[in-house]
């Protein structure tokens, strides 16, 4: 039998279970939706993302720098995923889950492909797959980044192998230095083939696409060329026969890269305003930081418990975490220094650890978090790649049976799937996702902010109201804290006490831009308009890109047609649907706008848009009335005709459709005992009491012919007109009553040209 083929049915094998193992440890997270934490922003309320893939959100993705981040092949993924799937938060989820099993799948045939081995880099890639600490980059579709930009990681160090070994180097054993020197030697004396240099340079060529294609997912993967240089210190033992500087040259390229992805990622993070100030957090603060946080991600790999999708900043770690941090962390360093010539994958596992994790460990501080458990996705590779070739190690040391070593080892795996199918459930929804992070840690500002977000929109207002209060009592500075405090209290009829706190954000944090449109909101409330449009344009200019701004410009728009002021009105709604054409309110709002100043055409065009998109019956109504004004009945009456698909027991639709069928000129459109059954059961639901309603039943009857139930209905509802005080009401039926009274159905091409009102 062929060894190759064997070897090829092993690895297509071991493929397929590390996949089903993956799958199955996340399968729960394609039920879930998304989350409030920044998936509005990534997806759900992102007017690019949500109109699909198309050239006009490509450019977007290359030139914006929303979410203070330029990652432009993330947003093209949610962009593919909205075109794939829609809103459906499962697809998302799919894409997501789908690319991590791609990626531990990668990660081991990227392992055999440098080490020469099979099982260890089984193990390494088992670890990688279900270890729960990579359940917030996988269970979080905002985090899509973490997984696509691994992706990409994966297959730099890939193809960076096939430039390495060459186009005849062996595919399953880890370069020497003999044969390093031998293929250096071929080349520097002319004897190297030309098809063969030009295939290492293609996989050189490939390899730094592959890795500009990841700094567009993140700019994390800035510590590549660092990795590189570890693998040619273990496993191609490229020291031996390179000078550093010289594998630091044939790297420039990579620096290059890896040096203008930080300049934009700086530019980005400070325009955005989210790296956290010198003056803000001392080096000092941040250097304490920073060291507990690689003991505990260490920790929490070892133990993975209490874990959650926000730690809050430790601006005074205790004593006794200072010193367990650098007891072991400078321990470990030490041993890994130490036996650098004997166990160089120890020092190369560690290394990568550290060196992975720089550009998030807190020294350049963005956003408030002290850790996260998104930023070991690539870190922990070099750990569990230190504890398998130890493990392997010491079972030789100690004459342990591979059996009972794999057993063991197999065991670890079980365990983590276990424990990462349990971590998994707590991403169901944002509620159980930060009330578990309140369980699991103390003094969580930005849970309680969250979840009070979370219960404010369930109507839960008191509970919310209690944790947006202890959000503000942790951290005193919260501006997003005190404005949806003030939020809730404005919603509540308490106005006054609800603008004090959203000033007191704005106080905090002056260019807080949804401050000022919570308080613009309120004064609106209080019927202080154009204070209110001073707010509204503040917030604007504040925030003019963000999904948010739709909201401001929106609502300004709504408030200058209050004032009377429609052209600056219709200029705002124009820019809402500029931005995002699938708006279905704004174009609603629009639509009525335009009718009001006579534009009728345009503003049943916007109607039409707008039910298309979103169905809502006061919307068809209002497209219905729009379309009878515009001498279109036929049209009308099909909206009418969907709307009682939807509520049969729709009063407006049941009158105003009988109405149609009774009265329209075209005899093509009449149809007496439709109009009969659907009047008759208007008046049914409101009791024979509202006396519009029996003034059509009255038409519908003549139009059947059934004058004499058309005269008594007639006269009823004139009788309840006269004692409503309706006159205009009742005038108009006693002309209807008059026809009837001849013989004669009411059409509304007909002399008596009065249509009662409301219809």
């Amino acid at each position: 039998m062929d060894p190759n083929h064997n070897n090829r049915s092993i690895t297509l094998l071991v493929c397929a279970l590390l996949g089903a193992v993956t799958l199955a440890a996340f399968w729960p997270v394609i039920h879930y939706g998304f989350v409030t934490a920044d998936d509005p922003v990534y997806v759900l309320e992102n007017p690019a993302v949500r109109a699909g893939l198309t050239w006009k959100g490509i450019v977007w993705a290359f030139t914006t720098q929303y979410a203070g981040n330029w990652h432009p092949l993330t947003w093209l993924s949610h962009m593919l995923d909205v075109q794939l799937f829609g809103l459906n938060a499962g697809g998302h989820h799919l894409t997501s889950l789908l690319l991590h099993v791609a990626n531990t799948v990668l990660l081991f045939w990227v392992l055999k492909r440098v080490t020469g081995t099979l099982w260890r880099s089984v193990f390494v890639a088992a670890l990688f797959g279900v270890h729960p600490l990579h359940v917030e980059s996988v269970a979080w579709v905002a985090e899509r980044k973490d997984v696509l930009s691994t992706f990409f990681f994966l297959l730099t160090l890939l193809t960076y192998a096939f430039y390495v070994k060459g186009s005849g180097a062996s595919a399953q054993a880890p370069v020497t230095a003999r044969k390093e020197s031998a293929i250096v030697a071929a080349t520097v004396d002319g004897q190297n083939s030309g098809s063969e240099s030009g295939t290492r340079m293609f996989w050189h060529w490939a390899a730094l696409l592959c890795f500009a294609l990841g700094l567009m997912c993140k700019p994390m993967l800035v510590t590549l060329p660092f990795v590189l240089l570890l693998l040619d210190y273990w496993p191609w033992e490229r020291f031996k026969v390179r000078t550093v500087a010289a594998l630091v040259r044939e790297k420039l390229g990579f620096f290059a890269l890896s040096a203008a992805s930080c300049i934009i990622t700086f530019v980005v993070q400070r325009n955005a305003q989210a790296v956290v100030a010198l003056g803000y957090l001392s080096p000092h603060t941040r250097g304490l930081n920073a060291l507990t946080a690689y003991f505990l991600y260490l920790k929490k790999t070892v133990w993975p418990r209490d874990l959650a999708v926000f730690y809050p900043y430790s601006y005074s770690p205790s004593l006794e975490l200072v010193a367990a941090s650098l007891l072991v962390m400078v321990g470990i360093s030490i041993v890994a220094f130490r036996n650098r010539r004997q166990h160089p994958w120890f020092a190369v596992g560690w290394l990568w650890y550290l060196g992975t994790l720089v550009p998030v460990i807190g020294i350049v501080q963005v956003g408030s978090q002290s850790m996260a458990d998104r930023y070991t996705y690539i870190p922990l590779i070099g750990i569990f790649l230190l504890v398998t070739w130890g493990a392997v190690e010491l079972a030789t040391h100690w004459q342990v049976r591979k059996m009972v070593l794999a057993a063991a080892g197999w065991l670890v795996v079980g365990a983590c799937a276990g424990l990462t199918f349990g971590q998994v459930r707590y991403w169901e929804n944002s509620e159980t996702l930060f009330r578990h992070a309140l369980a699991v840690t103390t003094d969580n500002a930005v849970a309680h902010y969250l979840l009070g977000g979370i219960l404010a929109k369930q109507g839960k207002i008191k509970e919310a109201e209690t944790n947006l209060v202890e959000a503000v009592r942790l951290n005193p500075n919260y501006a997003p804290a005190y404005s949806d405090l003030g939020d809730i209290l404005v919603a509540e009829g308490k106005i006054e006490e609800g603008i004090k706190y959203i000033r007191a954000a704005i106080a905090i944090k002056p260019d807080y831009a949804h401050g000022h449109y919570n308080l613009g909101w309120a004064l609106a409330l209080q019927g202080k308009l154009e204070e209110a449009v001073a707010e509204y344009r503040i917030a604007l200019q504040l925030d003019p890109e963000s999904p948010k701004s739709l909201n401001y410009r929106d609502d300004l728009a709504v408030i200058l047609a209050k004032l009377g002021r429609t052209a600056e009105a219709a200029v705002q709604f124009q820019q809402v649907l500029k931005l995002n054409p699938a708006d279905a309110p704004a174009h609603w709002r629009y639509g009525m706008l335009l009718a009001r100043t006579g534009k009728l055409n345009e503003a049943i065009a916007h109607l039409q848009e707008s039910v298309r998109l979103e169905p809502n019956l006061q919307a068809q109504q209002d497209l219905a009335f729009l379309l009878r004004t515009a001498g279109q009945p036929q049209a009308a009456a099909k909206v009418y005709r969907e709307m009682l698909r939807v509520k049969p027991d729709s009063l407006q639709a049941l009158n105003n459709l009988a109405w149609i069928l009774a009265v329209n000129p075209s005899d093509a459109v009449r149809n007496g005992p439709e109009a009969v059954r659907l009047a008759e059961r208007a008046c049914q639901l409101t009791g024979s009491r509202e006396p519009l309603f029996l003034g059509t039943l009255s038409a519908a009857y003549a139009e059947a012919g059934r004058f004499e139930d058309a005269i008594r209905i007639a006269g009823k509802a004139n009788d309840l007109a006269v004692a409503a005080g309706n006159q205009a009401l009742a005038a108009q039926i006693q002309q209807l009553l008059n026809l009837y009274r001849a013989g004669k159905p009411f059409h509304e091409n007909a002399p008596m040209n009065t249509t009662p009102a409301g219809h």
